[in-house]
């Protein structure tokens, strides 16, 4: 389950900042639908998976996408990736993992 959220991350951590806005959102819900059948699945426990989704895009984004776009930083390095990537997925299974 981590390594299918640590390939939506890293999906999502090498597109190029200034992308389309349509492509964004396509991305972003790509994680949302992830994590509603997470939870029907019965392996997270997310009472609102908006809300999980939005948290984990924040994570996210606040590397990756404002960086870029607010300040003209270049696009993340895989390594770099990697670094904001295992991180949030950690931080969001911390919370919304079902424990057992």
């Amino acid at each position: 389950m981590r390594a299918q959220l640590l390939d939506l991350l890293m999906r999502k951590l090498g597109d190029e900042s200034t992308m389309a806005l349509a492509r964004l959102n396509e991305r972003e819900e790509d994680v949302g639908v992830w994590i509603r059948a997470a939870s029907a699945d019965g392996r997270l426990s997310v009472q609102d998976p908006v809300f999980a989704a939005q948290q984990l895009h924040s994570l996210v984004k606040g590397f990756a996408f404002w960086p870029q776009l607010a300040m003209g930083q270049p696009p993340l390095t895989k390594r770099e990736q990697k670094q904001v990537a295992e991180p949030a997925a950690d931080m969001f299974f911390a919370r919304y993992e079902r424990r057992t």
